[in-house]
């Protein structure tokens, strides 16, 4: 049955909690959070605000009330309710795997998120129904069954591709390994997939969506998820005026934090923001001469300006300093109530692991501890302990400068990097 969502200009307003997951890029938020949504306490948005907050015109182009970057304030507050809109229309939870599949409503969700990730295409409603239709028929999905998202996700795309050819399976958070296996001889796509932007690949897969009903906005925690949350504290308190604004401060050692970055600037997704011909990243720009004089990937912290020519090993340590710093700052300024949690605790293989996730719940006020198997999301590679060791010259001088020395002893790191995992 297709749930009628909330009146949009009372959102915000009926909000009472709302948990902030703070982080720096690459630290495992896509992951702890995902987590989180196993969890039937917890309301959530589909994926990150960011393309919520791009389709009403914040976080875009080049420009900005101080110059471009990924800062929000009080005033950036949008006076209508296009923003509640929003909100409203994505917040809520997974629908139960064994809940029959509607549809109706997955198609419409196909949809709308087609329109952001493909700001420049038309997609007809009536045609993302019969896709949706047919790709359910090609996995020979039955009512009752448990949604196998990812083989309906490729059929899908299989089906949007045949009328819009820009779209590939290797621009969404599919393993590539699968997409290989579905299509051996397709090329993995280069440089951005457009050049109007609003959600940043990899795109999400849409899968069945319990939206959010009257009574439970007022009741459950809304909680929030992106590493640019940090500079956009005070914008959230602003939004949600009426609400307890809670901080979740996820770390990671700087080592793991700055690889994975690398990787993701050397992948090909995650471009956030276009700003025309005003990089030099060495190590990047002149890698990808096309685009990468043009694209900055992840989160945009102020004072990027004096990275567009530095090396691509200094950007990756600027914006895992930055996002840490900005975080501290926020949490201090506006007094907000904050937990900090390390992933490698987080995922630890003992008992660690689940202590941590306890104390996470107990936190949140969660009637249960969610402690099921985590998937892998927004992944560049596969996961493995120590995987910065094989970049250690490179990194070693990186992590060893003051600015993320003195940040990492903040986070509760020493310098002796051996449990740096």
């Amino acid at each position: 049955m297709t749930t009628t969502a909330l009146r949009p200009e009372r959102f915000r307003d009926r909000v009472r909690d709302v948990v902030v997951i703070a982080s720096s890029s690459r630290s495992g938020s896509s992951l702890f959070a995902e987590w989180l949504r196993q969890s039937s306490d917890l309301l959530h948005l589909r994926g990150e605000p960011n393309p919520l907050l791009r389709s009403v015109g914040l976080m875009t182009g080049a420009s900005g009330r101080d110059g471009p970057s990924d800062v929000l304030s009080p005033d950036d507050v949008p006076p209508d309710c296009r923003l509640d809109d929003l909100f409203a229309r994505d917040a809520g939870h997974p629908a139960p795997k064994s809940a029959a599949v509607d549809v109706a409503q997955l198609a419409s969700d196909w949809h709308w998120r087609l329109g952001m990730e493909w700001p420049g295409a038309r997609f007809h409603p009536e045609d993302v129904f019969g896709w949706t239709a047919a790709a359910l028929r090609d996995i020979g999905y039955r009512p009752g069954q448990a949604l196998d998202v990812n083989a309906f996700a490729l059929r899908f795309l299989d089906r949007v591709a045949e009328v819009h050819s820009r779209v590939s399976p290797y621009r969404y958070d599919l393993p590539a390994s699968l997409v290989r296996e579905h299509h051996p001889g397709m090329l993995v796509p280069d440089g951005p997939p457009g050049e109007g932007l609003i959600e940043e690949p990899p795109f999400i897969l849409v899968v069945p969506w319990s939206r959010v009903r009257p009574e439970e906005v007022g009741r459950h925690p809304l909680v929030l998820k992106t590493p640019s949350a940090g500079y956009q504290l005070g914008f959230y308190c602003a939004l949600f005026a009426s609400a307890r604004v809670r901080v979740i401060h996820l770390v990671r050692n700087p080592a793991a934090c700055i690889n994975g970055l690398l990787d993701g600037w050397m992948h090909h997704g995650f471009f956030s923001r276009q700003l025309p011909d005003r990089l030099r990243i060495r190590g990047y720009s002149d890698v990808f001469p096309a685009w990468g004089r043009s694209w900055w990937k992840f989160d945009l912290p102020p004072g990027w300006e004096a990275y567009a020519g530095a090396s691509l090993g200094e950007v990756c340590a600027f914006q895992w300093a930055s996002a840490h710093r900005a975080i501290l700052n926020a949490i201090d300024v506006l007094r907000l109530e904050s937990l900090r949690i390390r992933f490698e605790d987080f995922i630890a293989p003992d008992d660690r692991a689940r202590q941590t996730r306890k104390q996470v719940c107990d936190w949140l006020g969660t009637a249960e501890h969610v402690d099921g198997e985590l998937p892998r999301v927004m992944s560049t590679r596969p996961p493995r302990p120590f995987r910065w060791h094989a970049r250690a010259d490179e990194l070693t001088p990186l992590f060893e400068t003051e600015r993320v020395r003195s940040i990492a002893r903040e986070l509760g790191y020493g310098a002796d990097h051996a449990d740096w995992s």
